[in-house]
């Protein structure tokens, strides 16, 4: 009999063992799961100064049966509602499992925004975390090749002094040297000078090949390679940029012809001494002037190629080793381009003539203005 109760007794225990491992094991699989957002907050941030969205990582614990399919959702303290997708697209996860989210919120915020974000599913109690979103870091000084480039502004102002007032300088003081070693002109002397049958077309004369490699610019722009957001230009710099330069070509010849023409002409007998075409032979000091606003514009599309291909590195376009490859290409053409400029201009300008010399060669059969109308005559000089 008592070796019967024993048996009994523990035949009891076993079912009261098992139906606890059932309830403790069993039971909470069927039941609803409980979300949970693992983390007091979450923080979404650009990826860098150029992104164009917001990243951050979630991560979500399921403790109980699987998901298929779980949804994401944002809220600021304001109430609005915030944008935000789940990269890769697959929202699911197992029973009793943790799981990584990519969340990406593509509206950017000026300012520093809190709200809160949301994860459901159907039929289950939502979890919730706090939320702050950041906006873009500003935009940071770049270095290129070494030398700090702030903005659009340096390339403006680094064109006009490489490209304008240093050549400028540099051709008036080779002009004046020369032609003090050649020729025994002071400086007045030399600025009185004029140069005979020089016409300012670009398909005639030195300014058509530095022009020519300024074109480069233009080839780039057609490609449609500029990133989206450029970090030094700006979204509209480049744009900018590839208008100014080309207008400042265009003027060039037209500032040359309006300094030229402010200038006391040169005459004989009272009369003024014309080139064929009718106008009076071309100043030094204008030539130089024009000649340096031409090299201004084409050092300026120069430096804008070396920015440009900062920016495309920047948006990891092209490769670091392409990139400096590429600017140290693009410097040496502009410093050899300088040379050559600077070479022609005092070459051109050697053909100059002082007022005596353009009277001494103005023949009685050349073409002279009166006070009076113009005198025609059968044959056109050419001033040598």
């Amino acid at each position: 009999m008592s070796q019967r109760t024993n048996n009994k007794q523990w035949m009891i225990l076993a079912v009261i063992g098992c139906t606890l491992l059932f309830f403790l094991r069993v039971s909470p699989a069927m039941a609803a799961p409980r979300l949970e957002i693992l983390g007091e907050s979450i923080m979404a941030e650009p990826e860098d100064a150029v992104s164009t969205s917001m990243l951050t990582v979630v991560t979500v614990r399921n403790n109980g049966e699987a998901i298929d399919a779980l949804a994401f959702r944002a809220v600021s303290n304001e109430g609005g509602s915030i944008v935000v997708y789940v990269q890769g697209g697959t929202t699911s996860i197992g029973a009793f499992a943790i799981a990584q989210f990519i969340l990406e919120f593509p509206d950017l915020v000026s300012e520093e925004t809190s709200g809160y974000l949301v994860v459901e599913a159907a039929g289950i109690e939502p979890a919730f975390a706090s939320l702050t979103l950041k906006p873009l870091p500003d935009l940071p000084p770049d270095r290129i090749l070494g030398v700090l480039v702030p903005d659009i502004n340096w390339i403006l102002v680094w064109s006009f002094i490489v490209g304008f007032v240093l050549l400028f300088v540099a051709s008036l003081s080779g002009i004046f040297v020369k032609f003090k070693r050649e020729k025994k002109l002071g400086v007045r002397q030399t600025l009185a000078c004029r140069m005979k049958g020089l016409k300012w077309k670009f398909e005639e004369n030195w300014a058509s090949t530095f022009v020519a490699v300024g074109g480069l610019l233009n080839v780039v722009a057609s490609s449609k390679i500029i990133p989206e957001k450029p970090v030094i230009l700006g979204e509209h710099g480049f744009q900018a940029l590839n208008t100014l330069f080309p207008i400042l070509i265009v003027l060039a010849p037209f500032l040359l012809s309006a300094l030229n023409a402010i200038a006391k002409e040169p005459k004989k007998n009272g009369k003024l001494i014309l080139e064929e075409d009718g106008k009076t032979p071309l100043l030094v000091l204008p030539f130089v002037i024009g000649s340096a606003v031409v090299t201004w514009a084409v050092v300026g599309e120069l430096l804008t190629l070396i920015v440009l291909f900062q920016e495309l590195f920047n948006g990891d376009y092209i490769s670091g080793a392409v990139t400096q490859v590429s600017q140290v290409m693009f410097l040496l053409i502009g410093l050899l381009g300088l040379f050559y400029a600077w070479e022609k201009i005092i070459q051109t300008s050697l053909s100059a003539k002082t007022p005596e010399e353009l009277q001494e060669a103005a023949e009685p059969s050349g073409i002279v203005k009166a006070s009076r109308g113009v005198e025609k005559v059968e044959r056109p000089v050419y001033l040598p």
